[in-house]
């Protein structure tokens, strides 16, 4: 599924939980990122990656473990979580 992601095709996968879906999303991403990085560093401010999920909690938790698979990123990678119910003042910070 990896090498079809980084080719740019969408992709429909069912799996049973804990079976690495998150990952094979999250991975790609942060390997497309590098690539750009190291190809065009002017083209980084336009570079936007937008994940949908369908409930806060599933949300929170593919947050956490991008920031785990993110750990080791240069600086200029930033991530946050945005959903409804919670202080807008507090996600904008």
């Amino acid at each position: 599924m990896l090498p079809a992601v980084l080719e740019g095709h969408d992709i429909l996968a069912h799996a049973v939980t804990g079976s690495g879906k998150t990952a094979a999303y999250l991975l790609p991403m942060l390997q497309k990122y590098l690539k750009l990085r190291a190809t065009s560093p002017t083209e980084m401010g336009k570079l936007r990656y937008l994940i949908l999920q369908p409930t806060r909690e599933l949300a929170a938790q593919s947050h956490s473990m991008l920031e785990s698979l993110a750990r080791y990123m240069p600086p200029s990678f930033k991530s946050c979580v945005v959903f409804g119910g919670s202080s807008l003042k507090d996600q904008k910070r």
